[in-house]
């Protein structure tokens, strides 16, 4: 028998490739594409021809066996599998970066202290953290600094509001104190409110007692209750909304890793500056496109990422870029559209005031613009006829 008879018969696709797959016949012939042909070659290797309507379908249906293959056929199916090869390299590299930080020299005896290393599993591309990519988590794995050392930053995990459980873990706090000292008067301090101060006085948050929060304060003096505090949550009832504000305020005192990465002495490639006005622009394409649809609470939240990340990245910047960036920005607003245009100009407003010393008010408003945060408990002003309405707080 020289063919795999499955009763089926081949299509006339607009291409037709072949390839040399070492796998057994049979496991081939039992998950190949329908309309294809299996021949046998050996015990160990089949022929497989499929079908498709492009040359870069056929590659990626010859990448579904998950083996090596030779004698790829026509000549035309050889560049798209390059190609496809090519593109999952390029794509390893933008998810899976290593990274090494390395620690101040601390005279020990065997020489400079190595510091901390970690593994980025995900969300840290090559050229920074993603301006167009908002909402990746910073999984790592971590290995602590001799204790010689300066305090070891810790990074953080994500934690999904659906589950939370009404406790951080100590490395919230650790992350948290780290960030506000690297970013104390800065910009993004006076911007969320951050007080270094207050973080050092603060207890580590101890085990739950029950397996379910709702309906329990959470301890005094806390991280936790830091973060419902600055959420203007009473931490009593559960509820998507009211989790998700008391997480997002964890987020923000530890800025999702990003204080970790400097103080681990990470380098972006580009200028802080340049940075922050590319997820600036992430933040224009975004809440245009909210504007756009009817259930824009995700993509809302989306932009507070990317606008989290502007005010960190222009916040490294220093303050006299401030002015530039604004400048810059304020020259990008979507011409013919006034009420995207109210919403950034809104945002812009509010850095401008800050950076002038002023102050948000507890609903998230200063003389003439507004603060971004992504969960609400009420209706988000970005929602609100001209996207700038002060209806309910902003926290």
């Amino acid at each position: 028998m020289t063919s795999w008879d499955r009763d089926d018969t081949p299509a006339r696709w607009q291409c037709s490739g072949t390839a040399l797959v070492d796998l057994p016949p049979g496991l081939v012939a039992r998950w190949a594409p329908g309309e294809s042909v299996v021949e046998y070659v050996s015990p160990t290797r089949t022929r497989i021809t499929v079908g498709a309507w492009s040359w870069a379908g056929i590659a990626g249906l010859l990448a579904t066996f998950d083996a090596d293959l030779t004698s790829l056929e026509p000549d035309e199916l050889v560049d798209p599998c390059r190609v496809l090869a090519q593109r999952f390299d390029r794509a390893t590299h933008a998810t899976a970066t290593t990274i090494w930080g390395r620690g101040p020299p601390c005279g020990t005896p065997t020489g400079p202290c190595p510091g901390m290393s970690f593994h980025a599993e995900a969300g840290v591309p090559q050229d920074w953290f993603p301006r167009h990519d908002p909402a990746q988590p910073t999984r790592a794995r971590t290995q602590p600094a001799p204790h010689h050392c300066r305090p070891t930053p810790r990074l953080t995990e994500e934690v999904a509001a659906d589950i939370f459980m009404g406790r951080f873990s100590d490395k919230f706090l650790h992350a948290a104190r780290g960030a506000a000292r690297l970013l104390a008067g800065s910009l993004y301090a006076r911007y969320y409110d951050l007080e270094p101060a207050q973080l050092d006085q603060l207890e580590p948050d101890q085990p739950l007692l029950v397996r379910f929060w709702p309906r329990r304060r959470p301890q005094p003096n806390t991280f936790t209750e830091l973060c419902v505090r600055r959420a203007h949550s009473t931490g009593r009832s559960w509820s998507l909304a009211n989790n998700g504000t008391i997480v997002e305020q964890a987020q923000i005192l530890t800025t999702h890793d990003l204080a970790a990465l400097v103080d681990l002495g990470v380098q972006p490639t580009q200028p802080w500056p340049d940075l922050a006005l590319a997820a600036y622009h992430r933040v224009e394409q975004l809440i245009a496109l909210s504007h756009r649809q009817p259930r824009p609470l995700p993509t809302i939240k989306d932009a507070t990422y990317a606008w989290r990340q502007t005010m960190f990245f222009l916040s490294m910047a220093g303050d006299d870029a401030v002015a530039p960036f604004l400048e810059q920005a304020r020259t990008t607003l979507p011409p013919g559209d006034d009420s995207v245009s109210d919403s950034l100009g809104a945002l812009l407003a509010g850095v401008d005031d800050i950076h002038h010393e002023q102050r948000f008010d507890s609903a998230g408003a200063s003389p003439h613009g507004r603060r971004l945060t992504g969960w609400t408990t009420s209706r988000h002003w970005l929602t609100e006829p001209g996207g700038t309405a002060l209806a309910g707080p902003a926290h």
